[in-house]
């Protein structure tokens, strides 16, 4: 924003993207990472709104990309992925959890990313 005046347009969106590749380029694919995302990282606890709402954007996220590929992050479909990402509740989201798939037999990711989305 600074030297948007400065360079011109073009130039500043060149070097903000430069700095996006430099700070978030990874060797895992988006898809990966995104799964690894969802899988892994600290507790998410209901006082912590940050975290809550990462947790809803990549489940759409996800949701997005099977949406363009239906065979994409075909590890969404395995029971012992949504448990990971479940099991990553703190113990008062994952009561509200079970109490919204009380009717639910087998429940999907895409079931868990909608009450993710609430």
């Amino acid at each position: 924003r600074h030297v948007w005046n400065d360079i011109g347009p073009e130039e500043a969106l060149q070097m903000i993207w430069e700095n996006l590749d430099a700070r978030y380029q990874s060797e895992h694919s988006p898809s990966q990472q995104l799964m690894s995302n969802l899988q892994k990282g600290p507790i998410i606890k209901l006082s912590e709104t940050s975290t809550l709402f990462n947790l809803s954007m990549d489940c759409q996220s996800a949701l997005a990309i099977r949406r363009a590929d239906p065979n994409a992050l075909k590890a969404l479909d395995d029971p012992s992925t949504l448990d990971t990402i479940v099991n990553r509740l703190e113990t008062q989201l994952r009561v509200q959890w079970l109490q919204h798939r009380k009717d639910t037999k087998n429940p999907t990711f895409q079931f868990f990313a909608e009450w993710a989305k609430m």
